[in-house]
């Protein structure tokens, strides 16, 4: 889907457009209690995370090409790939820390356990929301190519590869 979006709408588009819908799903998953079902409170937000995540991967895998040379495209795709592995996993250590800690905390206050770590899950989705929120914002406020330059930045991307 985001190969055919992207000649269309361009860069600024599909990437801030993919952060957005990934900040809808953690709002959504933020909803989260000890007392929701699976269908109703965390199959959306399941959806919609990977779907906005997945317009990011291949935004920025053109953003992070864009401008190497034909010998350079492999380094700038190999960095651009270590980047995101070395940010997600960050990110995810840390927002499991606070939302751990959080369910610590209320754990600590008298909280039951499963209604503690519900809050802490949806306290981590709630910070996740917050920063892709901000990402959303980069996204369209930080990236100016229009759709026709985008496309052509993608030809070149791919004679690149090829």
């Amino acid at each position: 889907m985001a190969p055919r979006l992207l000649p269309r709408f361009g860069l600024r588009a599909l990437n801030g457009g993919g952060v957005a819908v990934t900040t809808v799903g953690y709002l959504l998953l933020a909803g989260l209690s000890s007392h929701g079902t699976y269908a109703a409170d965390v199959l959306p937000g399941l959806i919609l995370v990977p779907l906005g995540g997945g317009l990011v991967l291949v935004g920025s895998t053109v953003a992070g090409v864009d401008g190497a040379t034909g010998e350079d495209a492999g380094i700038a795709t190999s960095m651009n790939n270590a980047s995101m592995q070395i940010g997600s996993a960050i990110g995810l250590a840390a927002l499991v820390s606070l939302g751990t800690g959080h369910a610590a905390v209320l754990q600590r206050a008298g909280t039951d356990p499963v209604t503690a770590a519900a809050h802490g899950y949806a306290f981590s989705f709630a910070i996740a929301a917050g920063l892709t929120a901000f990402g959303a914002f980069l996204g369209f406020a930080g990236i100016h190519p229009t759709p026709a330059e985008t496309s052509t930045v993608r030809t070149n991307a791919k004679e690149r590869v090829v």
